[in-house]
């Protein structure tokens, strides 16, 4: 028997994605250190929190959103830092505006620099639901009582969009994405996305 593919329904793979890792907060509520190159140890293995990150998504296209330790993230993949694209404050839209500009893939999963839980493939259900529903913008991590904006997987012609909406002065990831066609995505295991904001969530 032939299965004929849907007309509907579009193939993402891991080739059509870059993965883009926020890392430019200033980590205030931990004096300050370098969250995602600091280490923690996850599944039985001891690595910073960002190669946690690029593990867990198995993407071989990685651009960091960084201001400092340059070198290191330069380690990891292409380094991109808010002076580069001439706006400042906008938190972390900033590495999302990175990554839809400089990403040579059609898409580009962003998470952030700081959630060094995630299971193997957690994005797996993020690109299932864009091949089952092509014409969305974006599909977001949903974890049962809200959406998790800054996991979420985008098309990388949003890149206008995006420059429009902090052009306006706005710097809400949710609020941003309620002005894109948007999917949200349930999750089995919504532990999985929390950040590391204190010292108290490594242990």
């Amino acid at each position: 028997m032939i299965n004929k593919l849907n007309p509907h329904q579009v193939s993402v793979n891991s080739f059509d994605i870059t993965l883009a890792i926020l890392c430019g907060g200033q980590a205030s509520r931990m004096l300050g250190i370098n969250k995602p190159l600091w280490p923690i140890t996850h599944n039985g293995t001891q690595r910073a929190m960002v190669d946690h990150i690029i593990a867990a998504a198995n993407i071989d296209r990685v651009l960091i959103s960084a201001n400092q330790s340059l070198s290191q993230y330069a380690q990891r993949g292409s380094v991109i830092t808010d002076a580069e694209l001439g706006l400042n404050g906008a938190g972390p839209l900033m590495g999302v505006l990175a990554g839809l500009r400089y990403a040579q893939t059609p898409w580009l999963l962003i998470c952030p620099g700081d959630t060094p839980f995630l299971e193997f493939g957690w994005h797996q259900g993020l690109v299932e639901s864009i091949g089952r529903a092509p014409h969305v913008d974006a599909a977001v991590i949903h974890d049962g009582v809200r959406r998790q904006p800054l996991h979420a997987l985008l098309r990388v012609q949003l890149e206008s969009s995006l420059t429009d909406y902090l052009g306006r002065g706005e710097r809400s990831a949710l609020g941003w994405l309620d002005t894109l066609h948007t999917a949200d995505i349930s999750v089995n295991a919504p532990g999985q996305f929390r950040s590391v904001n204190r010292f108290d969530d490594l242990l």
